[in-house]
């Protein structure tokens, strides 16, 4: 499931199955991808919270055109 804060650019993915969570991501990132185009200045950052959370969000800490993956499941 994807939730998103479309004004932000910031979408969260939840999931149960690795294929769920890859066709999730898939699209959170496409439609953050078309709001950083919009705004022509930031990329992209997909955070792991945890097995079945991502988040997928527009990022001034990565250069337009990029987009970089952090983990932050311990």
């Amino acid at each position: 499931m994807i939730s998103a804060t479309e004004a932000e650019g910031t979408f969260r993915i939840t999931g149960h199955t690795p294929a769920a969570i890859d066709e999730e991501l898939n699209t959170a990132c496409e439609a953050a991808r078309e709001h950083a185009v919009r705004e022509g200045r930031n990329g992209l950052l997909v955070t792991r919270h945890g097995p079945d959370l991502y988040t997928v969000a527009v990022s001034s800490n990565v250069p337009y055109g990029q987009t970089r993956e952090h983990d932050r499941w311990e």
